[in-house]
């Protein structure tokens, strides 16, 4: 709307800033209008046939000695602008022509001159304005012309009156004629226009809102991310969501309701206007913008997916206490002359301008569609690429350009109408204000009304969103496949280089405005003394146990008795240190009868749906009063942050920390915190205080880090460095611990059964059938001679008799089922596993962490790294070498032509060594009873340390049972293989060897019970774990009651092996030789009795337990060991096992009477 005379204009939109000159008078606007130079077009008049010719016309000196405005805002008819200009002033030079000669002149408007202009605009019934008509255009003015010394110069000097006359009668016509054209066209175009917005239906029936117009979803391509399963986008906004409007109220009242923008300087409008050969530039820059009254939000919807592929968010401020908020912008004005013909800019100005609105409870909320190429998002992007050039970066991960669905801006009403103030250095500038003033005044009568409505159809109009759209068509366009819109990572890093120095000075970074804006902003939460924030979440937080399903809500969380806080600065830079930062808090004390501290509460509420368990939870954490002063020394390498990749993890930025350590700290504590809980308005607790009652080591190894402040910051040093180096390290090397579980893999158990199945039947029935078959073909009878070289299995089976061929049939199957069983446990089944439990006493199982999980093959390759070498050594031999070993002697024995006298001894030694493979259920009966311990903590807690048998140790267990049966069942039920001699059965023995075995029963019976009832082991546990647990004494009733605890079958395993079958040993010792079945009994006694391998369990025990215990631990929870040991100088476990003298003899009195 704004021209130049002749009727030319010209306007875009773009980007500048321009210094304002130095004012060299009172009045800067006056300046520059007397600075002007304005070249105009020739000028051509004829008079009584004589034609008068002005060329080269310059004018300057422009003065205006005042601008007078005045509206008149009638409810109805028409209102009316006038605008009075006096004192105006202006001085031309041009050079002038006529038949008879030419020269130069000059024109000068005489003093006193003045212009008149009103401006008309008739108001419709309802006193809307509807255009605009020049109604008035005056100008009382008089040039005084001198045209020179010449004699053509005196000839015009005769006709100045006429020229005079001419001149004044061509320029006012001119000019009015000029403002007739801008009123009829511009100006009224301007007013239908903002009709138009204001009333699209052209009456005020559509003073209500419209429905918002939205555009319909586009088709999906195929590839493009699903918003709804972005899982960090998901929870971040339930914790927004969570924290609702009063957390965002709180942010806002900390911040002190007050939001500033300063040095935008950003071009929201360009005008050039043509005059003649001169070009006047009107430049319009935002520079600040000022946002008071934030007194609150009142509904806040975050950034959350509304369909897979539109992102929304909406926010309403305001509330019914603060409803107003108000907005200032300044604006800068700058004015410049151009000279056409060279460029260069002949005079210049630059005003300033404030703009302020107040609106109520506005509302803002959009929803857009993003299709970004889930493909492309791991593409290999650093952060300096998207910091310069993030557009590029972004257009290469979209599908197609975004789409704004809909738009929401609404208001309530306007709490301030607009207003305009600028700040005046002279009369001039001061008239130009008071216009602009009244301009304003004249739009807040008929416009500001219905302005709510208005602005909410103009934003959600269908128009708004065609032309955001095409604009984001146009610069956010998706790069053509096959090539990068990104800016290269050589010339991103070039520009870091450029931009940023290697490493931080903290003094630039946190010093000045920062730093006061820190201040600024802990000064008014400290200030607000209490801080309350409602939740406002409907969905509960599931929380992750493990165990059980455990939901929780939470209602509040705030902050009380900030103003005991004196001194609280944060991030202080120093100043004769670019790499320190200073950080202090002091907390006053209170009295003792008002002992208040600062601190913060949390309430909630706890559910359990499957058990039926909800409680409400509330947690006080009060600061200790004191000061507390701790300055840091942070090297941060800028460079290596930007060149970090934008899809590395979060931690890889802390590995820009070249140095990091507290380079001093000092603490006073006068009164100590607390932590307090209450749970369904019971009576509060206390938890530290009563596990520090409980368990004063523990909580003496932190307090002591404390206390001792040079060797607190020693070790808290050691560990930031320890763990930047494995962070940078990790990070390099792409190494960094991810979710992924690393466990062994077991085939499905129905897998499993089905080929144990298979191959137990193919392996028994493949002999069985070679066997029938052997007979049937030979059909041997057999004397003795002939039988001494035929196969165990042959010869029961030659007999004909049924009860001994269902017998060859079974001592086959379990020979082969022991072959099945030992295969698979040892190559496809977890054994043990060990985890911590936490258990609470309202739900029960509660969280579990899992430590580590064995099978055969990880069981020994841990025992060897932990450096358990004897234990690894008796796994290999006993389960693996000796247990295969007994096998093929049985098949051996069984199946194959063996003489009978070599039979015998085969089958003796692997009696004998039948027993060395249950090496594994004797060191799992000392290791797991000693491990398994519980730890009662405060609030009904309960942690324990768990070690259980797995599904593998039930088929070792029976393999090994089935070789040992195999073995006695060959010799005892056969008659003509006895598997011990006649000369060895307790009947046929000589009497000093009866009287050997009855005194090995008599010790057997007296050490199993001396083992049983003392004790025979004591475990110290050392380190953190020592302090909850101290000493372990363990007996042998004591041992196995902790493996059945552990596992039932393993318990029923040690009592059959180490009680009952020695005890067997101890009665057929006893037991008259006329006692028929002493012998069977004997031999399967002997076969199953452990107490050797026992003792063997427990000598690995004795010397390896500490090293096994640190190793379990050590597999999940390695890290965090070392940490606390490198913190408070203890690590989590750590065990010292004592042999007991009394239950060790026991114990190596019944071996040694089980072995005789």
């Amino acid at each position: 709307g704004l021209l130049s005379a002749n009727g030319r204009s010209h306007a875009s939109i773009g980007d500048g800033h321009v210094q304002a000159p130095p004012h060299t008078t009172g009045d800067p606007l006056a300046d520059w209008l007397n600075s002007l130079k304005i070249r105009l077009s020739d000028l051509e008049a004829t008079q009584l046939g004589i034609t008068f010719k002005a060329y080269n016309i310059v004018c300057t000196s422009l003065t205006i000695g005042q601008v007078l405005s005045s509206d008149q805002l009638p409810p109805s008819g028409s209102s009316t602008i006038q605008l009075s200009l006096l004192n105006l002033g202006v001085g031309c030079t041009a050079g002038w022509s006529l038949p008879i000669g030419h020269g130069d002149l000059k024109a000068e408007v005489e003093p006193g001159a003045s212009a008149t202009i009103d401006f008309g605009l008739p108001l419709d019934r309802a006193g809307i304005p509807q255009k605009v008509e020049l109604t008035n255009c005056h100008a009382d003015l008089n040039f005084k012309v001198d045209f020179g010394e010449s004699v053509a110069g005196r000839i015009l000097d005769w006709i100045e009156p006429l020229v005079n006359d001419k001149i004044r009668t061509e320029a006012v016509s001119q000019v009015c004629d000029a403002m007739q054209q801008t009123a009829q066209e511009n100006l009224t175009q301007v007013i239908q226009a903002l009709n138009r917005e204001m009333f699209p239906n052209g009456s005020l029936d559509s003073y209500g809102i419209e429905d918002e117009a939205s555009i319909g979803p586009l088709a999906i391509p195929s590839g493009s991310v699903d918003w709804t399963k972005a899982h960090m986008l998901n929870e971040t906004a339930n914790v927004l969501d969570a924290l609702g409007p009063s957390a965002l109220t709180s942010l806002l009242d900390s911040l002190g309701g007050h939001v500033e923008m300063v040095g935008l300087a950003q071009t929201v409008a360009h005008a050039s206007f043509l005059l003649s050969e001169t070009r006047l530039d009107v430049t319009i820059a935002l520079q600040n913008v000022t946002v008071d009254g934030l007194g609150g939000v009142s509904g806040f919807k975050p950034v959350s997916a509304d369909s897979p592929t539109d992102l929304s968010a909406e926010v309403e401020l305001g509330t019914s206490e603060h409803p107003g908020i108000s907005v200032l912008s300044q604006f800068s004005v700058h004015l410049a002359t151009v000279d056409i013909t060279s460029t260069q800019v002949i005079s210049e100005l630059t005003e300033f301008m404030q703009l302020s609105i107040g609106v109520a409870m506005p509302q803002v909320g959009a929803r857009m569609q993003i299709l970004l190429n889930e493909s492309a998002l791991g593409l290999n992007r650093t952060l300096a690429q998207w910091t310069f050039g993030a557009v590029g970066c972004f257009r290469d991960m979209l599908l197609s350009a975004p789409q704004l669905q809909n738009v929401l801006f609404r208001f309530a009403g306007l709490s301030q109408p607009l207003s305009m103030s600028s700040e005046t250095h002279g009369r001039l500038e001061g008239d130009m204000a008071k216009l602009v003033d009244n301009l304003v005044t004249w739009f807040n009568a008929y416009y500001m009304r219905y302005l709510p409505a208005a602005t909410t159809r103009m934003v959600s109009s269908k128009g708004t969103l065609d032309r955001v759209n095409k604009l984001l068509a146009e610069s956010v366009s998706p790069t053509p496949r096959g090539q990068t819109s990104c800016l290269g990572k050589a010339d991103a890093a070039s520009m870091v280089r450029e931009h940023f120095p290697t490493t931080v000075d903290w003094r630039e970074l946190l010093g000045g405005d920062t730093q006061r804006a820190i201040d600024h902003t802990i000064s008014n939460i400290i200030s607000h003394n209490t801080t309350q924030i409602l939740l406002n979440r409907s969905k509960p937080i599931a929380v992750p146990t493990g165990e059980v399903e455990l939901d929780y809500t939470p209602r509040e969380v705030g902050l009380f008795g900030l103003s005991s806080i004196g001194v609280l600065r944060i991030l202080v830079p120093n100043a004769s240190d670019a790499s320190s930062l200073s950080n202090a808090i002091s907390v006053v004390c209170g009295s003792d009868a008002s002992p208040w501290h600062p601190g913060a509460l949390a309430t909630g509420t706890f559910s359990s749906p499957p058990r039926g368990a909800t409680w409400n939870e509330s947690a006080v954490v009060a600061l200790p009063c004191g000061d507390l002063n701790v300055t840091i020394h942070a090297l941060f390498d800028v460079h290596y942050l930007f060149g970090l990749n934008v899809t590395a993890p979060p931690s890889c930025a802390l590995a820009a920390f070249k140095e990091l350590y507290i380079a001093d700290l000092t603490a006073t504590v006068v009164r100590p915190g607390y932590c307090e809980l209450e749970e369904n308005s019971a009576q509060p607790q206390r938890p530290i205080d009563e596990l520090c009652s409980s368990y004063p080591d523990f909580c003496l190894r932190f307090t002591r880090l404390f206390h001792s402040s040079g060797e607190g910051v020693r070790r808290l040093n050691i560990v930031l460095a320890e763990w930047l180096a494995n962070t940078s390290q990790a990070c390099v090397s792409g190494t960094l611990p991810d979710d992924s579980d690393d466990s062994p893999s077991t085939p499905p158990a129905t897998l499993l059964f089905l080929v144990s199945v298979v191959a137990t039947t193919l392996l028994t029935a493949l002999p069985v059938w070679l066997t029938k078959a052997s007979v049937s073909r030979h059909r041997v009878v057999g004397t003795a001679e002939r039988s001494d070289h035929m196969a165990l299995a042959l010869q029961c089976w030659a007999s004909d008799s049924p009860y001994k061929q269902l017998q060859v049939v079974c001592i086959s199957s379990m020979l082969a089922l022991s072959v099945v069983l030992r295969t698979v446990a040892l190559c496809a089944l977890d054994v043990v596993d060990a985890y911590l439990f936490v258990d609470l006493e309202a739900v029960g199982g509660l969280i579990r962490l899992e430590l580590i999980t064995f099978n055969f093959s990880t069981l020994l390759s841990y025992f060897w790294d932990s450096q358990a070498y004897l234990a690894s050594v008796l796994l290999v031999v006993c389960s693996c070498i000796v247990a295969n070993m007994v096998i093929v002697a049985s098949y051996v024995a069984w199946f194959a032509p063996v003489p009978a006298k070599r039979r015998r001894s085969l089958l003796r030694a692997a009696s004998f060594l039948a027993r060395l493979p249950f090496i594994d259920v004797a060191l799992l009966g000392y290791i797991l009873p000693i491990l398994n311990s519980n730890v009662d903590l405060p609030l009904g807690l309960e942690v324990s340390l768990k070690m259980r048998a797995r599904e593998g140790i039930i088929p070792l267990v029976i393999g090994a049972l089935c070789a040992i049966l195999t073995i006695c069942s060959a010799g005892e039920l056969c008659p003509c293989e006895p598997l011990l001699p006649a000369s060895l059965s307790h009947s046929n023995a000589r009497k000093w060897w009866q009287a050997v075995r009855r005194t090995a029963g008599v010790f057997v019976g007296i050490g199993l019970t001396a083992w049983l009832f003392c004790d025979c082991l004591a475990c110290t546990f050392t380190e953190l774990t020592g302090d909850f647990i101290g000493t372990k004494h363990f007996s042998g009733a004591t041992q196995i009651a902790g493996a059945f605890r552990a596992d039932a079958f393993l318990g029923c395993a040690l009592v059959l092996m180490v009680v009952m079958a020695p005890l067997m040993q101890a009665v057929t010792g006893l037991a008259p030789p006329a006692w028929k079945q002493g012998s069977a009994v004997r031999t399967y006694s002997d076969a199953l009795a452990v107490l050797d391998v026992f003792a063997m369990g427990f000598l690995a025990t004795a010397v390896e337990i500490n090293d096994i215990a640190v190793w379990i631990f050590s597999d999940n929870l390695g890290d965090t060991c070392s940490v606390l040991d490198e913190l408070v100088g203890a690590s989590c476990i750590g065990i010292s096992p004592r042999p007991r003298w009394l239950g060790t003899l026991g114990l190596c009195l019944a071996l040694l009477g089980s072995l005789v």
